[in-house]
């Protein structure tokens, strides 16, 4: 079992991550790191191996990927409270693994799987140099149209007037986290991204509307593979749902292995509707 090691990014801050290399050579292999970057406010806390990214961790290592996962400032186990996250600093975490993996373990190319709000960090940081492919699952992009837009309900601007944060259901929302809330919409950026990008998200998304998958389609000039699940909310907390989601996208990112001969890779369903129960 992999380790949980820290990675400082400045003199004061530390954040946690768990690397498994997975036999990885730099001088044999093309195959790319697979970085995992959590949502926030939900779903912060990285749990070692018993969330969905620990499901991901072990399903990648059966199919030869080496992995890394992490957590942002102000979430899990890394430095800082809650309130002190923001999308720039978590822009930077990303950076700064990558970074790390780079220099210390020599990966060449890194695949990056995020989900809900974490799939606007990817966007901030994403590099063409050196990310060879991406999966959204459930992905946040304009957040102001999603629950968080209740940062500006008059109740929370008044509580946020005598305090540093405000609390949204059980998270602390800061100043910085609700200024880059209230001015994001990342769909135009989207066009940015032109490397192998797959969607997962459920049509009953009480989050992230599913409403929005028609403006991303038309700016996502990467995407390759959308996949619907019917009836599925936000996280697709179904367990038949959840076990599709880590299937999907392994075999995707190990489609897109430029070593790997086509005839030894295992295509996705051709059905871009995946019905859960």
């Amino acid at each position: 079992m992999s380790e949980l090691q820290y990675l400082s990014i400045n003199e004061t801050d530390k954040i946690a991550f768990i690397y498994d290399g997975n036999g990885y050579d730099v001088n044999k292999d093309d195959i790319p790191l697979v970085v995992m970057v959590n949502d926030f406010p939900e779903g912060s806390s990285m749990r070692c191996f018993d969330n969905l990214y620990g499901k991901f961790h072990v399903k990648l290592s059966e199919m030869g990927f080496p992995t890394l996962r992490f957590d942002c400032r102000g979430c899990g186990r890394s430095d800082k409270k809650a309130e002190n996250f923001c999308i720039d600093t978590a822009v930077e975490d990303l950076q700064s693994v990558i970074k790390w993996a780079r220099n210390k373990k020599y990966h060449k190319k890194v695949a990056v799987v995020s989900s809900g709000l974490g799939c606007a960090v990817t966007v901030m940081a994403y590099d063409a140099n050196i990310m060879s492919s991406l999966v959204f699952l459930w992905p946040v992009f304009r957040p102001m149209k999603t629950p968080l837009n209740a940062i500006d309900a008059l109740e929370n601007r008044n509580f946020m007037t005598k305090h540093d944060y405000v609390r949204l259901q059980d998270n602390k929302i800061g100043f910085l986290l609700a200024n880059e809330i209230r001015q994001m919409d990342l769909v135009p950026y989207l066009s940015k991204i032109k490397c192998a990008t797959q969607i997962q998200q459920g049509t009953h998304d009480e989050y992230s509307s599913y409403d929005h998958i028609s403006e991303i389609k038309d700016n996502l000039v990467g995407l390759e593979d959308f996949g619907v699940f019917e009836d599925g909310d936000h996280f697709l907390t179904d367990p038949s749902m959840r076990k599709q989601v880590v299937i999907n996208a392994s075999f995707f990112l190990q489609k897109h292995i430029k070593r790997q001969p086509p005839s030894e890779v295992k295509e996705l369903d051709r059905s871009k509707i995946i019905r859960g129960r």
